[in-house]
């Protein structure tokens, strides 16, 4: 799925209330969404927040691609607010905007199976380049590279793990480890992003480990 893929790394580029669940419309129906442990909701009245949100939702449009809810880190979000730093920790809840109300298990599963070999194309990249001049507030993606499928159960879900590298309007160089969870929930097919700090070896493990439980708990409070 070539939107999947081009979205993954759109988000890349742009980067607080602590929060209970709350409830989010996704065609015509309702997800329970909340922040992870760390994460907090946006405040949507302090323009810092309304703009970073803002972008969000229009580089993943671009990209064929709803945002249902984003989540950046609290203590990123309170720097970004002081210093509009960019915020390299957040994560996302997200929808392909073509399958809403149209998904199924065998969806995941061949969306899956594309990603197992997805790489990043010349086309891709120049879509990138036009989404991030539009959209990204002056962060700039310098590079990508897909890592593939982690884990999956069939029919269900994968975890997909991508490297990549943001030149930020700062003119700083942020590499980031960016894991994504496929799934479907409701006959929606969906998308959680986890984005976090590559520093070493120790950091895919951890972040990993981390994307599952939020998946656990994601899954645990939408299928009842």
């Amino acid at each position: 799925m070539r939107v999947l893929s081009l979205a993954f790394v759109v988000i890349t580029l742009l980067s607080a209330v602590a929060a209970e669940a709350r409830q989010a419309k996704i065609g015509d129906k309702t997800l329970s969404v909340s922040p992870p442990a760390g994460f907090c909701e946006v405040d949507k009245s302090n323009k810092h927040d309304a703009g970073w949100l803002t972008s969000v939702i229009n580089l993943m449009n671009t990209a064929g691609v709803t945002v249902i809810a984003a989540f950046p880190d609290c203590k990123e979000l309170a720097q970004m607010r002081k210093t509009n730093q960019f915020m390299q920790t957040k994560f996302y809840v997200t929808a392909a905007t073509a399958a809403i109300g149209k998904s199924s298990s065998k969806t995941v599963s061949e969306t899956c199976d594309e990603l197992k070999t997805r790489e990043y194309s010349a086309e891709d990249k120049v879509k990138l380049a036009k989404a991030a001049e539009d959209y990204a507030n002056g962060n700039s993606a310098v590079d990508a590279k897909a890592l593939g499928v982690l884990d999956e159960t069939k029919g269900e879900v994968c975890y997909v793990a991508t490297l990549q590298k943001v030149k930020t309007k700062a003119g700083d160089l942020s590499t980031m480890l960016a894991l994504f969870v496929v799934t479907y929930i409701d006959d929606n097919l969906l998308f959680l992003y986890q984005y976090t700090p590559y520093v070493d070896a120790n950091s895919m493990p951890s972040a990993f480990a981390n994307l599952k439980i939020i998946y656990s708990q994601f899954s645990a409070a939408n299928r009842k």
